[in-house]
């Protein structure tokens, strides 16, 4: 529990973010593995919008998805705008 309240020490941003909406087996795994609060939010986002389990969730931390996806090249904006 003190792990929690220093990974997120304002008690009233809990609900407001996506960390509050995971399983408490989702939320130790992301406080054991990654120790950056950008990253706590990253996968707790990425739960919340595509639930999985736990096991996968440890997979995704352990092989870095969260640095791989933000490297992947995209051409969403270029498709997007010319379909407009």
């Amino acid at each position: 529990m003190r792990r929690f309240s220093e990974a997120w020490p304002d008690p009233s941003a809990i609900r407001q973010r996506p960390i509050g909406e995971l399983p408490w087996g989702h939320v130790i795994e992301i406080l054991g593995k990654l120790d950056d609060q950008g990253k706590h939010d990253w996968c707790a986002a990425t739960d919340v919008h595509d639930p999985c389990g736990l096991s996968v969730q440890a997979h995704q931390i352990t092989t870095h998805l969260h640095e791989r996806e933000a490297a992947a090249p995209t051409n969403f904006s270029s498709t997007r705008d010319s379909r407009a």
